[in-house]
């Protein structure tokens, strides 16, 4: 199964509903801290899944800008060697891209929170 399909499986119905243990449960430790995004800036690859007209309001420095939209077709741009640390507004579509990431072989986490929670902890943007 391709990343495309994988994603559009993730936010395609029929889905099922679950308690938030089983989720965090499924998710394993996928989602890390903005804490945790900041000390692992320099070894990983910040990947920004927001749309064009999100990124306007600043990205993390560093950060490769691949909407969410368009992962499959630039996949390319991404070291398989390097870990990844997507990030899109709230948690939501990265976590999804954390997910089928994984699924096709890479080392991916999301980070709690999205850049809603980097600006309001007063992180560093561009």
């Amino acid at each position: 199964m391709g990343l495309f399909d994988s994603l559009k499986k993730a936010f395609s119905k029929p889905y099922q509903t679950i308690s938030v243990a089983q989720a965090e449960e499924l998710l394993g430790s996928g989602e890390i801290t903005i804490t945790e995004a900041e000390q692992r800036r320099a070894s990983a690859r910040i990947l920004d899944v927001r749309e064009d007209f999100e990124v306007t309001e600043g990205m993390i420095p560093g950060a490769l800008h691949i909407p969410m939209g368009q992962l499959q077709a630039r996949l390319g741009e991404l070291d398989p060697a390097v870990p990844v640390i997507a990030v899109c507004r709230s948690g939501n579509r990265s976590a999804a891209v954390a997910n089928a990431l994984n699924g096709a072989g890479y080392k991916a986490d999301t980070m709690a929170g999205g850049m809603s929670a980097w600006t309001r902890a007063g992180l560093p943007t561009t």
